[in-house]
């Protein structure tokens, strides 16, 4: 990958020419590029879907792209109707003009019929290269260039400015080419970031497998090797979430393991950005006091919520919220082996189905489960993080691949749509996929594979 990486670097070549502009946030263009109004390029539509919204696909801005929302499945916040969204058509180009810094994604091209919020600027693409417009103004908003234009504290770019203000307007060919030749070299990223993600996905789930097969007893640790017990050194467990432990190994409740307590109560209001000690709630840490509540190693297991069953394990002085169960492990169970343990089991599982899920403790600390002697305890973590230590090594240095490959990819992009460098005549791939290359860049690379938190802000 380092000597593709080169071979693309090595390819580009500054124009020959360049000539100044008048915008803030672009000195220089090609010479014989034209500068051109956004009011010359791009027409406001906004026909109003009213009480026809049913006969269109819900459409959405999201760091993804414009995409196709599923109203059965949906998540997130929706209005009581859809009678003031508006209409979308393929090839559309789509701004929020408002809470720009704020907004993840500010620019989208629609490939497909819909309807978006009314909130949002539709436009229709003329005598122009949509793919091109769109490549720009992409460039713009990765690293928030428009920002000599906001006003307010909304920070809102007004649609008369934003039609006055120019941009460049290259050649038509010109425009062809630099949108061929970024969706070729943009899909050949994607298609390296896919790879890279399935081999952090497998590696996830070794160390997902690796762990729970040393937690349960598969996995023997002898002088800080390992190797799968016999059949005969197992037994039935008697547990329902696991059908064989070893011999020596004691089946009991949770509650023998230790002392489960729900932390105690805080308001919102008396948690601050800093302070003296953390305070920890059911999903890990809220912020800071100036009081504690524990002094020493403790396992916090989440009680309420989506998420309630994760574990933490919090060493010295903090506060304990209501939304955490407080576990105060017994002297003869480690309480890093405990935490594996407990993640093992998936408390999750247990939650009583509400609209708030949730925990009962008398009911999770009567699940039954298993014992080890503390010194295979202590054994079982030591090789355990040994091991997963080198995973996580190995998904940190591909993670670092892609953060390069994303750089590059934001680079890319900018450097071709301004002028920066030549693309002309540069040979390109015939074959592009199908799918929205742009949608996934934006998804796997620019975002590191995180999910596409969906902004809609109902004005």
């Amino acid at each position: 990958m380092k000597n593709q990486k080169l071979q693309i670097h090595n390819e580009l070549r500054p124009y020959e020419e360049y000539k100044k502009t008048e915008l803030l946030w672009l000195d220089y263009i090609p010479k014989h590029w034209n500068m051109i109004r956004n009011k010359n390029v791009m027409k406001v539509e906004k026909e109003i879907v009213g009480r026809n919204h049913s006969k269109y696909t819900l459409l959405s801005l999201t760091k993804r792209g414009i995409i196709p929302r599923d109203l059965e499945n949906a998540k997130g916040k929706f209005p009581k109707d859809f009678e003031a969204y508006q209409v979308v058509n393929p090839n559309n180009i789509v701004f929020c003009l408002f809470d720009m810094d704020e907004t993840p994604r500010t620019v989208g091209l629609s490939s497909m019929k819909g309807m978006i919020t009314g909130s949002y600027n539709v436009f229709k693409i003329e005598n122009i290269n949509e793919k091109y417009l769109y490549y720009y103004y992409l460039s713009l908003d990765n690293s928030k260039k428009l920002r000599p234009l906001y006003t307010g504290l909304r920070k809102v770019i007004h649609i008369e400015t934003f039609l006055r203000t120019k941009m460049p307007n290259p050649p038509m060919e010109e425009q062809k080419q630099i949108v061929k030749y970024l969706d070729c070299k943009l899909s050949k990223i994607r298609k390296f970031i896919k790879e890279k993600k399935k081999i952090i996905d497998l590696l996830k789930q070794q160390k997902k497998v690796f762990i729970n097969e040393a937690i349960i007893g598969k996995l023997k640790i002898e002088n800080g090797e390992c190797k799968v017990r016999y059949k005969s050194e197992m037994k039935p467990s008697g547990i329902q979430w696991v059908e064989e432990i070893p011999n020596h190994w004691i089946k009991c409740k949770l509650k023998h393991l230790g002392k489960f307590k729900s932390g105690d109560s805080i308001t919102s209001s008396q948690i601050d950005m800093t302070g003296k000690y953390p305070v920890y709630g059911g999903n890990g840490l809220r912020g800071y006091f100036d009081k504690y509540t524990h002094d020493g190693n403790y396992l916090l297991i989440g009680r309420q919520g989506a998420l309630c069953g994760n574990v933490h394990l919090v060493k010295g002085r903090f506060w304990a919220s209501e939304h955490a169960v407080v576990v105060t492990t017994n002297l003869n169970v480690n309480v890093d082996w405990a935490k594996y343990l407990i993640e093992t089991m998936n408390l999750n599982q247990y939650s009583q189905s509400a609209a708030q899920p949730g925990l009962a403790i008398e009911r999770i600390i009567n699940i039954y489960t298993m014992l080890p002697p503390i010194e295979e305890q202590k054994k079982i973590v030591d090789y355990i993080i040994r091991i997963t230590d080198k995973i996580d090594k190995s998904i940190l240095h591909i993670n670092k691949e892609i953060s390069l490959i994303t750089e590059y990819g934001i680079r890319l992009i900018s450097d071709i749509v301004i002028g920066k460098v030549d693309v002309r005549n540069i040979p390109v791939d015939e074959f592009i996929s199908e799918e929205d290359i742009t949608h996934e860049i934006e998804d796997e690379i620019i975002h590191n594979g995180e999910e596409a938190d969906i902004k809609e802000i109902e004005l």
